[in-house]
């Protein structure tokens, strides 16, 4: 058992620690500390497993159990751990796929999981299920068709970082000729409340009533005078003044975002229903499914993905959009301080994208969907489904890890 442990530890650190190396850079000598805590789940599922594998025989219950028992685990540290984190799990890693509209990105990691069993005792199972093993495999990396809109809404998305308001008007000027029904700056493009300088407050909403346009874009709203109380917000306004603001929800870990939003409400505009979810809110899949849940129809996202990032990290946080699309199968327009500014298709594939840490605007058309997928509606409910029974078969595992321990004490007495 205690082996089994310190082999998941050692496992789970060097995964973490090459996969997500770029931490180094952010937190310096303290990222192995954080890697050693990611770990730790790695090895608590191996401790569990090892428990579990000297009372399970059956081969296809002993998939079944691992697979919760992982995907429990990984919901668990990935959504509701106070550092929450959820890049570099097996449904991140091979992106969006088939199943993701049905099982989302929790349930992918089930079914990777489950099949990966099922192949290590390939011998004592029956044909079936090595066929439905097999089947799950080549799900998980067949091409998935590509999409287009049907009745097209054009949007354009600027990726500046740092830049004056005057430049982001002037870029978005340029493409009035266009005649985009939705504009995205990024997070933070106005990083002070905007109420409180009202020349620029006029400067946008003139730009606003001259495009005809909808005009989305990341900065703050104040809640009081003392440190912290303001908000991270995502503006929404028209040539008729606002329409409507939203909170992000999660503020990344251990840095200073202010108060978080508590609600994941739309907004409605004369083209539809938005959501407006902010950069890190889309490594989770609670905000997007919400915002859609109450009638979104399209996801326009402001992100922060500094220029000071690392190729790697970059990407990997524009896969987690990919995924949000995919889960709720709805178009995404992605604006991104410095990459990846991205417009995504319901699928969760790239329809266009702008190179990173080059400054520009990124136009094209998406679709406004109304329509609700099967993971929307019940199959997020999976993620926390598996986290309780984990918590139970964790709980009935160290109780019997208990006994065993007391009986090999009295033994030796």
């Amino acid at each position: 058992m205690r082996q089994s442990f310190y082999f998941g530890m050692l496992q789970g650190f060097l995964y973490y620690g090459s996969t997500l190396i770029w931490f180094t850079r952010i937190f310096g000598l303290a990222a192995i500390s954080l890697f050693a805590i990611l770990a730790f789940f790695v090895a608590l599922f191996c401790l569990i497993a090892c428990a579990l594998k000297w009372r399970m025989r059956h081969p296809l219950i002993d998939a079944m159990l691992m697979a919760t028992l992982w995907t429990g685990i990984e919901y668990y540290r990935s959504e509701w751990f106070p550092l929450h984190f959820s890049w570099a799990t097996p449904g991140v890693t091979v992106g969006p796929d088939w199943f993701t509209p049905y099982v989302g990105a929790y349930g992918v990691s089930f079914l990777i999981v489950f099949a990966g069993v099922l192949f290590s005792r390939i011998r004592d199972i029956p044909l079936w299920n090595q066929t439905f093993a097999v089947l799950v495999c080549i799900l998980l990396y067949f091409p998935l068709p590509k999409k287009y809109p049907v009745n097209p809404v054009r949007v354009i998305a600027v990726q500046k970082e740092d830049a004056p308001l005057e430049d982001y008007i002037t870029a978005t000027r340029k493409w009035r000729f266009y005649h985009p029904e939705f504009v995205v700056w990024p997070e933070y493009a106005i990083p002070e409340d905007i109420r409180r300088v009202r020349t620029d407050e006029k400067k946008i909403m003139q730009m606003v009533r001259d495009m005809k346009t909808v005009l989305v874009f990341g900065t703050r709203t104040d809640t009081g005078n003392r440190l912290g109380d303001w908000r991270n917000t995502a503006l929404v306004v028209n040539p008729h003044g606002e329409l409507g603001r939203y909170y992000k929800n999660r503020p990344v870990p251990l840095f200073q975002e202010g108060i978080p939003g508590t609600h994941a409400e739309p907004i409605s505009t004369p083209m539809g229903t938005i959501g407006t979810p902010i950069c890190f809110d889309n490594d989770f899949e609670e905000i997007d499914r919400k915002m859609v849940a109450k009638g979104a129809q399209l996801l326009l996202a402001p992100s922060m993905d500094e220029a000071s990032w690392s190729r790697t990290e970059h990407l990997q946080h524009a896969l987690q959009f990919r995924l949000r699309a995919a889960e709720n199968r709805r178009w995404m327009l992605v604006a991104s301080s410095s990459g990846l500014t991205e417009i995504i298709d319901p699928d969760g594939r790239m329809h266009g994208f702008l190179p990173m840490m080059q400054p520009g605007v990124l136009a094209g058309e998406v679709e406004m969907i109304s329509a609700r997928t099967f993971y929307n509606k019940i199959g997020w409910i999976g993620g926390p489904l598996c986290f309780f029974m984990s918590l139970f078969l964790i709980t009935d595992s160290l109780f019997w890890m208990g006994l065993q321990r007391i009986a090999r004490r009295l033994s030796h007495a």
